[in-house]
């Protein structure tokens, strides 16, 4: 079976609790397993966005890519909408999906005022697949 790590670059900001509602939104639309992880942090992580990166892990063909893709950002939208409305300052919302061969195939922004800004091309960060993840509680 499929699995979509998700990553929180700091659970301090973005803690697992804080992801259960996408987790559940994308195991019910791809039929996949979905694991969290976050870095062991050496030092203190400043971020000025929420940052979130995704890992596709499994053999999938370009469709089926596609199609995840398209469902995971339907995804984040929602879940980064309902944070904002939670926050009494509100913060950009970043993320980065990785493919397989853990080359980007998406990565966006979604800012205050409800707009998306593409930043695939722009995206230079090598990726860090988690090496330890774990299953989110049914």
């Amino acid at each position: 079976m499929e699995k979509i790590i998700i990553l929180s670059k700091n659970k301090g900001i973005v803690s697992k609790e804080e992801l259960v509602d996408y987790a559940k939104f994308i195991k019910e639309h791809l039929q996949v397993e979905v694991e969290f992880s976050t870095p062991k942090l050496l030092g203190t992580q400043v971020t000025l966005h929420d940052v979130l990166e995704i890992y596709i892990a499994g053999k999938l063909g370009e469709k089926v890519v596609e199609k995840f893709i398209d469902v995971l950002l339907d995804g984040f939208i929602d879940w980064a909408k309902k944070r904002m409305k939670k926050e009494t300052k509100s913060r950009p919302k970043s993320i980065t999906i990785y493919g397989p061969d853990q080359k980007v195939l998406k990565a966006v922004t979604f800012v205050e005022d409800n707009k998306l800004e593409d930043n695939t091309n722009k995206e230079k960060a090598q990726p860090r697949p988690p090496k330890d993840s774990e299953p989110f509680d049914e």
